[in-house]
């Protein structure tokens, strides 16, 4: 389905979600939770943002979305926006599994890469991103069905 709106390809929420997950995501995104989505090459992911940022007034769209996936020179910015003045942030980043730990690991070495936190240990960088990250929602594709599920953060277990 094309998203007439902004011209980018899009879904129906229930391809990602059950009914239960689908309301979930939808008040996520209406609450400006940070959404980061997960998932390797093709499953999905800027299909689903695309698909979130219906729930985004039009005015908003452009701040609170990047269709751009998170590496070395954006991480850092994604994670100091999102733990600040930008609320309700959505962007995707490479994982190959659903492991919360190999994905925050993996947005520390795109920070460390792109010139941040070479001098702070990765404890501090979780503590950090953890403030700056609501929801996690994983995507893979397993006997070509699609897969997803929905992690919330609670910075007090991190």
């Amino acid at each position: 389905m094309l998203n007439n709106l902004s011209g980018l390809y899009s879904l129906p929420l229930s391809k990602f979600f059950n009914s239960t997950n689908e309301e979930k995501i939808k008040s996520f995104v209406e609450n400006k939770k940070n959404i980061l989505i997960c998932g390797a090459d093709g499953v999905g992911k800027l299909t689903l943002l695309n698909s979130l940022s219906f729930y985004i007034p039009i005015e908003c769209r452009e701040k609170r979305t990047s269709n751009k996936e998170l590496f070395v020179n954006n991480t850092l910015s994604f994670i100091n926006q999102s733990g600040s003045f930008c609320k309700g942030s959505i962007t995707t980043i490479f994982s190959e599994n659903d492991d919360i730990d190999r994905v925050f690991k993996r947005l520390y070495v795109n920070s460390l890469m792109g010139g941040g936190f070479s001098d702070r240990p990765f404890t501090d960088f979780i503590k950090l991103a953890s403030r700056s990250i609501d929801v996690i929602v994983f995507l893979s594709i397993k006997k070509n069905s699609l897969i997803s599920s929905i992690i919330e953060i609670d910075n007090n277990d991190l």
